[in-house]
């Protein structure tokens, strides 16, 4: 079995709790916390207790700390395929801005004579 991946020595614990009063993302603080833990020389389960996750993510979390430092805890948009976008957006005919989407405004549309087409 291989030992606990080190945490980079350029950050004190008190440098780590300092930046983590100042950030606004809440899933970066409770990482920083569960960090300035370790850097405490406390236990790898009481930095998953302190962040709230699990060993495996507080394991995770040293190696993006120390390859991208405090950045590097932000939460970021998950990978996968974006979000469909209407046809009409892409300019191939239309969905969206050809007829209108609230209730009001489609009834206004049917009394005007506007089809849906």
């Amino acid at each position: 079995m291989a030992g606990a991946v080190g945490l980079r020595d350029d950050f004190t614990a008190k440098d780590l709790r300092r930046l983590a009063q100042s950030r606004r993302d809440a899933g970066q603080v409770c990482r920083l916390r569960a960090l300035a833990v370790i850097c405490d020389g406390g236990s790898r389960s009481e930095a998953a207790r302190i962040g709230r996750v699990g060993l495996q993510t507080v394991r995770d979390c040293v190696l993006r700390f120390n390859r991208n430092g405090p950045d590097g805890l932000i939460d970021g948009k998950a990978p996968g395929s974006p979000a469909p976008r209407c046809e009409s957006a892409s300019g191939a005919g239309g969905c969206c801005r050809e007829w209108p989407h609230s209730r009001g405004a489609r009834r206004r549309a049917l009394e005007t004579g506007r089809s849906r087409t």
